[in-house]
């Protein structure tokens, strides 16, 4: 009932705009899932299409910062998360980087606290989308690898420290591939999604060769 009647109220079947077309709101709502799906896809690609405009700026506020990110990767939109991530207009994460943060900034001009973790989802986007790294089971005993390859990245390194030890994800594109390679701690079993290619219940270290082109395939990520 909850789901039938927010998008009654705030799906607009003239324009095909979720509440008026605000990036954070309409992000929110794909995250968790209570958009209809038969206007899903019409209003993600709204949005996207609103974001290229901007050109990737982020005119959004804080809890919309985190979920515009995260809807965008979930729905195959990894290069335009990455784009909204570096690049280096106002407001936006690139932008405070070119002006010499060295920490996450409360607001994009710098005028209140710098250093404030409220905009610290980025760093969760880096590893849950560009790294591929999630929880599948509580204190990581169950993994999930499923890295994005954006075409503006060569290669990824990330490693996480769970109660069960250290666990890394790394890949890189080379000669016309991408070869990842997974270490999973003692204790822990994996799940491992590439474009082509799953792999369940792995442990140890575990390398896979997918090919680049294969990074063009949309899948639903977890949030």
């Amino acid at each position: 009932r909850v789901k039938a009647a927010v998008n009654r109220v705030c799906y607009d079947e003239k324009t095909g705009l979720f509440d008026n077309g605000f990036w954070g709101s309409t992000a929110i709502a794909t995250c968790v899932g209570i958009l209809d799906d038969s206007i899903h896809q019409k209003v993600i690609e709204y949005m996207v299409n609103d974001i290229r405009k901007e050109a990737h700026r982020l005119f959004v506020g804080f809890t919309g910062t985190r979920h515009i990110l995260q809807a965008l990767a979930m729905n195959g939109y990894i290069d335009d998360a990455l784009e909204m991530v570096i690049q280096p207009e106002y407001p936006g994460y690139g932008n405070i980087v070119r002006r010499g943060a060295t920490t996450l900034w409360e607001s994009w001009n710098g005028a209140n606290s710098r250093n404030h973790i409220i905009r610290g989802y980025v760093s969760a986007f880096m590893y849950r989308y560009l790294a591929g790294i999630s929880p599948a089971a509580p204190g990581f005993t169950k993994i999930r690898f499923a890295p994005q390859f954006p075409q503006k990245l060569d290669w990824v390194r990330a490693e996480y420290e769970t109660k069960q030890g250290m666990l890394r994800s790394a890949w890189e594109k080379r000669n016309g591939k991408i070869t990842c390679n997974f270490e999973i701690p003692a204790g822990a079993t994996a799940d491992i999604v590439l474009p082509g290619k799953e792999l369940h219940n792995a442990t140890g270290k575990v390398e896979i060769t997918v090919g680049i082109r294969a990074r063009d395939a949309r899948r639903s990520e977890p949030g």
